[in-house]
């Protein structure tokens, strides 16, 4: 149990249940959102299975990356973010968080939030850090970003953040020490890993906002 009381915003309860227990084919349950997370007994002590299903009670959906082209299969394959499926099923599990778009959707680093509006002629320019330093207090948000949110009215959000391997994601499998760019319409929708940047890299999207 998270909270101390049941009225308490941060108040889920876990429930292990018997393996026979059938959620569709899964090995867990949550609802989008919920406050009640169900897990087959075999995985209830893998942090990646938690995390993930806890991701399910924040009211988020998956995160993928387009790998094989199969939807179905590509849903999960963000490998930076905990809502995709690409860290360790062990007892120990991976040191990893959420990607950019389910970051910024969470809120709880707003602080270190900026957006950019193209279509209104509008660009950024400044320091992009990983989370671990935020997490630890070496930043500063007045100086420093978190997360870049690129929006235009007739497009889905892009969210742009460094995925500095260390720390708290020095488990990432994929796409560690990048700046990645993920895209999602809205909070609870599928997100899309687009782009993973290194020094010199550049992604275009061609039209955006229809221009």
């Amino acid at each position: 149990m998270i909270g101390d009381t049941i009225d308490d915003d941060m108040y889920y309860i876990m429930m292990v249940m018997p393996n026979t227990v059938d959620f569709d084919g899964a090995f867990a349950w949550s609802g989008y959102p919920s406050r009640i997370i169900s897990l087959q007994s075999m995985v209830a002590s893998l942090p990646m299975v938690q995390g993930h299903e806890m991701g399910h009670a924040l009211d988020f959906s998956h995160s993928g990356k387009v790998v094989t082209g199969d939807y179905w299969e590509d849903q999960t394959k963000d490998p930076t973010c905990i809502m995709g499926y690409e860290g360790l099923l062990t007892d120990s599990g991976s040191a990893m968080c959420f990607s950019g778009s389910k970051t910024w959707y969470t809120g709880w680093y707003d602080d270190y939030h900026q957006t950019v509006k193209p279509h209104m002629q509008q660009s950024f320019q400044g320091d992009l850090v990983g989370i671990d330093d935020v997490v630890n207090g070496l930043t500063d948000p007045d100086k420093h970003t978190l997360v870049l949110r690129v929006k235009g009215p007739n497009e889905k959000d892009l969210h742009i953040m460094y995925q500095r391997q260390k720390g708290v994601i020095q488990d990432l499998e994929e796409d560690g020490d990048t700046v990645v760019v993920t895209e999602q319409a809205r909070g609870s929708a599928q997100s899309w890993s687009r782009a993973t940047l290194g020094e010199g890299d550049i992604y275009r999207v061609s039209r955006w906002n229809g221009g």
